[in-house]
């Protein structure tokens, strides 16, 4: 049985979504499937984001890793040797500034445009929401704590001890 996972729109005639089987572009009603034979990194595909610069990517939770496809159709695989944590990818998100936020059961990763490979990791958290904020800051969830990430550090706070409940 197919499972829907993720849906990504592009436009009044165009999105993407994910299944547990395969991702499918479609456009005015036509739809493409895309499989590992067509390029996928691996046939359960989870999250599906279209950035800004026209490419798609697509997690693949249980592999732990990325398929990126690019305006000109050609698909690249982000995997361990490019710097992902190797596990279950829970999140993707891009910033203001084109970087792909990846978040994992092992830490938040960030692909900065330009750069293919993982730049940046921030381990011991395993994020459910990334989001960034109107002054650009970046801020994530994960099971027990709400974080903060800027340039040079990630500030953590405690639900508990720094909001009042109201």
């Amino acid at each position: 049985m197919t499972i829907p996972r993720d849906f990504a729109y592009i436009g009044p005639e165009e999105h993407w979504f994910t299944t547990n089987r395969y991702a499918a572009h479609v456009v005015s009603g036509d739809t493409t499937r895309f499989s590992v034979s067509s390029g996928l990194a691996g046939e359960i595909c989870d999250r599906v984001i279209a950035a800004a610069d026209g490419s798609i990517w697509i997690s693949h939770n249980e592999q732990g890793v990325l398929s990126r496809r690019f305006r000109n159709g050609i698909w690249r695989t982000y995997t361990g040797s490019d710097g992902l944590a190797g596990a279950a990818l829970t999140k993707l998100y891009e910033t203001n500034d084109g970087s792909l936020l990846v978040g994992s059961k092992k830490g938040l990763m960030m692909l900065v445009p330009g750069l293919e490979k993982i730049a940046d990791t921030t381990g011991d958290l395993a994020p459910w929401f990334i989001g960034e904020d109107e002054q650009g800051y970046t801020w994530s969830l994960d099971d027990q704590y709400v974080y903060l990430h800027s340039t040079n550090y990630t500030s953590r706070f405690s639900p508990d001890e720094h909001f009042d409940g109201e």
